[in-house]
């Protein structure tokens, strides 16, 4: 439901600062899943995560429409769609695969570094 109000906050405020802002959102999130000391905290943390993803989920695309030239924005778009299909594929094999080895933990601890990765390109790279 509040995948509307992330897109809308992107057009005010600049997709690039709210798809940045919501990818440190999701990380401090899932770093706080990942550390949760009880059931509770846990569901409160996956509750802040889903925050954290529609700030940066509705911008993804627009920001694909405006790094690319017109050119090559159909190619980028299918790589976007492609890559979610795989996420989506593989996600559920590379979880159970965390769940069974390092811990469930894992599953959201994984994510943090990811996001260190991703707000400097994203920083540096995508336009406003």
């Amino acid at each position: 439901g509040l995948i509307l109000l992330g897109g809308s906050l992107g057009d005010r405020f600049g997709r690039r600062r709210v798809f940045v802002i919501g990818v440190v959102w999701f990380a401090a999130a899932s770093l706080l899943c990942g550390l949760a000391p009880n059931a509770g905290v846990l569901v409160a943390a996956r509750a802040l995560q889903g925050v954290g993803g529609a700030l940066l989920a509705p911008g993804s695309l627009a920001l694909i429409q405006a790094s690319f030239h017109p050119d090559d924005r159909a190619r980028a778009v299918g790589v976007w769609s492609g890559l979610g299909g795989v996420g989506a594929a593989v996600g559920p094999f590379l979880g159970g695969w965390l769940v069974d080895g390092p811990g469930w933990r894992w599953v959201f601890l994984l994510n943090v570094p990811l996001a260190v990765l991703c707000v400097p390109v994203a920083l540096r790279h995508v336009p406003e």
